[in-house]
């Protein structure tokens, strides 16, 4: 009878040892499975917030700036001297690589485009051949016209030229000379090219993690596979995106 007590009495300590060890051990786990995740989460917010810093760098605070340097330098040159006009821009394309540069002016609709080409400069005197288009009917030159202000667009895919198939916003300014508005400066901004920044974001904790950009209605118009979301395979995301937003413009 002492033994069979002593017995159960063993059975009994083991019992709750090995019950505590269990719950020690679920306890670590899940406590190690919520530090993981908030570690991933912290990756991915940081990742976020560090990839929307970069496109505002770009498409508000550079864009802006290098828009009212140029809107200032034109106003003091003078419309009548084209080449020089596409001398600032060429020369400010080559340093930033804007694909297409871009001055339309009030009195007439005349314009200057100025293509980035590395290999080229300048040489062209004359005013652009737009097909009889008057540029002044653009939303982009409406809108800047109406506000006295620089805008960006909503992003677009070009659908003809040398550009097809790209995915642009355009950034606009006012020129305004003695205070009279007189025309609008711009350029396109190639979203595209914020991929090549986004690959410094590759975390080897997160290897399949991707960076991408989708407008306000939530289709993807910037990703690292655009072949993959053309074919449609980011639908899912993107009906998921469209629901979020509906909800909350904000978000992570």
């Amino acid at each position: 009878m002492f033994r069979s007590l002593s017995a159960k009495l063993t059975l009994g300590a083991v019992g709750i040892f090995a019950l505590i060890i269990v719950l020690i051990s679920v306890f670590n786990f899940q406590k190690t499975s919520s530090d993981v995740v908030d570690l991933y989460q912290g990756i991915q917010k940081q990742t976020l917030e560090s990839a929307a810093r970069s496109i505002s760098i770009t498409m508000v605070d550079e864009a802006q700036y290098h828009l009212s340097m140029l809107a200032k330098n034109i106003a003091e040159i003078g419309k009548d001297d084209v080449l020089k006009q596409r001398t600032i821009l060429d020369t400010t394309s080559s340093l930033v690589k804007y694909p297409l540069m871009f001055i339309v002016y009030e009195d007439d609709g005349k314009a200057i485009l100025q293509d980035y080409d590395p290999n080229t400069h300048p040489r062209n005197a004359n005013w652009e051949d737009v097909g009889g288009l008057d540029l002044r009917t653009r939303p982009w030159y409406v809108e800047t016209k109406a506000k006295k202000a620089p805008i960006i667009t909503p992003v677009y895919v070009s659908e003809v030229g040398k550009y097809k198939g790209q995915a642009f916003a355009t950034a606009t300014m006012p020129i305004m000379k003695n205070g009279k508005f007189i025309g609008v400066v711009g350029f396109d901004i190639d979203v595209q090219e914020f991929q090549k920044r986004f690959e410094s974001f590759k975390n080897p904790e997160l290897s399949t993690m991707s960076v991408f950009i989708a407008d306000s209605s939530g289709q993807i118009f910037s990703h690292e596979d655009m072949d993959f979301i053309r074919s449609g395979g980011g639908n899912e995301v993107e009906a998921a995106l469209t629901a979020a937003v509906k909800q909350n413009t904000e978000g992570d």
